[in-house]
């Protein structure tokens, strides 16, 4: 199993991701919630041409909300996938912005809301669902839409969602991995491949004792760092070689790229996922943090443990 920024069953899925995550990060720059929707947008159009079967769904004229101005002409809802979009306040879900209410939107968010400590749910500050014709295989990613690293968007593949709640909570809780280890006490978006003195993700340098760094530090040698694509992009050829050779990895996603592995482990340790003897260093690397703990924490008082195996062995 694969908990990608697209988490996915497809190799290919990790590609996708880098091309989101590029257009997320570039145009959130603009500090413009609209055009930031477009984007959003945009980048679904991207996926979507990706897609055996990826016949738009229509969306509902926008609804107008104090924070956001979903202009449908920015969204582009006579062609787009999108199908609603909520704002998110002080690590709760708020108001409709755009389309019709979602159930399966709504379940995404109290998924982790009945885990994640408030103060991880605070740099996310929009969930969207989007929905096309046919199967796909994405059933979310996140990303931010600032350089400062304050602001990050979540978005859910509706029909994915209901189909499998327990992998909806797994993708969710990746997704969160990925926003709290870049936000800004974490990582510098602004920092150059040749002033990082940690681990350089493509589009910035991580603080020396982030998650993510220490997790490298930890688990990666430098040759497999060395042989990481540029461009940050998780490398799923390479990754599936190492998940052969190696079996401490969480699966041949996981293998592909640093960040992806943090996040695969973080979601099985949340979750109590039973993995093979040889991935519980990784686990008990979460167990160190407090904070981090925290969640599987919460996730026992919820009865939300021993959640089913699905990840592709390794080794």
């Amino acid at each position: 199993m694969e908990i990608d920024e697209l988490r996915s069953s497809e190799q290919s899925s990790g590609a996708h991701l880098s091309v989101l995550a590029r257009a997320l990060i570039i145009v959130g720059s603009l500090l413009c919630a609209a055009i930031f929707f477009g984007a959003l947008f945009a980048a679904f159009l991207a996926y979507a041409d990706n897609q055996e079967s990826s016949s738009p769904v229509q969306t509902p004229p926008a609804i107008e909300s104090d924070q956001f101005r979903c202009d449908p002409d920015v969204i582009g809802e006579q062609d787009g996938p999108v199908v609603a979009v909520y704002e998110v306040n002080d690590s709760a879900l708020g108001s409709l912005c755009f389309g019709r209410a979602n159930p399966a939107v709504i379940g995404a968010w109290e998924a982790l809301e009945v885990v994640a400590p408030s103060p991880f749910l605070e740099p996310v500050v929009s969930l969207a669902g989007y929905d096309f014709d046919g199967p796909v295989d994405t059933m979310a990613f996140a990303g931010p839409i600032d350089f400062r690293g304050l602001d990050f968007t979540v978005a859910l593949e509706v029909d994915a969602a209901v189909a499998d709640p327990e992998e909806l909570r797994l993708t969710m809780m990746h997704e969160l991995a990925h926003v709290f280890s870049q936000d800004s006490s974490q990582f510098f978006a602004d920092v150059a491949r040749d002033d990082c003195e940690t681990f350089h993700n493509g589009f910035g340098c991580f603080a020396e004792e982030s998650y993510v760094n220490l997790w490298v530090t930890r688990f990666w040698d430098q040759a497999a760092i060395d042989a990481l694509p540029d461009d940050g992009s998780p490398d799923q050829d390479a990754g599936d070689e190492r998940c052969l050779n190696d079996s401490a990895f969480p699966g041949s996603y996981g293998a592909s790229h640093p960040e992806e592995d943090f996040a695969e482990s973080f979601a099985a340790f949340v979750y109590g996922v039973e993995m093979l003897p040889d991935v519980q260093p990784r686990l008990d690397f979460f167990a160190e943090f407090p904070e981090l703990a925290e969640f599987r924490s919460n996730a026992r008082k919820a009865g939300l443990s021993n959640l089913p195996n699905n990840y592709d062995d390794c080794g």
